[in-house]
């Protein structure tokens, strides 16, 4: 239980009725516990069998809260950039300034802990 509360205390708050993505395994300890949280509030599981339709499912579930482990963000991230250097004129600009958004979060990120 205590557990439970500090994680739903470190998620931005999710409510009943909300949708919640679970999307790692079940046999995985995060994605139980966090299932575990979205029930106690009453947000709705919604389950995706497939990690690489996370984003599509997001977009017809949206989701209060987006939780994953690093390597799906680390992902995500890639797929962006992959996306933006594309863009004629802003691509390249566009790239780095997610970059340096990204280490900036991540640096914020380790001071907290």
């Amino acid at each position: 239980m205590a557990g439970l509360r500090a994680i739903r205390e470190a998620l931005p708050p999710l409510r009943a009725g909300e949708g919640f993505l679970s999307w790692l395994p079940l046999a995985h300890q995060f994605q139980r516990m966090t299932n575990w949280v979205a029930m106690s509030v009453g947000a709705v599981i919604h389950f995706v069998d497939d990690p690489r339709a996370v984003v599509e499912r997001a977009r017809e579930v949206r989701p209060g809260v987006l939780i994953g482990v690093p390597r799906f963000y680390e992902k995500l991230a890639e797929g962006f950039r992959s996306r933006l250097s594309g863009l004629p004129g802003v691509g390249r600009w566009a790239a780095r300034a997610l970059d340096r958004a990204l280490r900036l979060k991540s640096l914020g990120n380790r001071s907290l802990s």
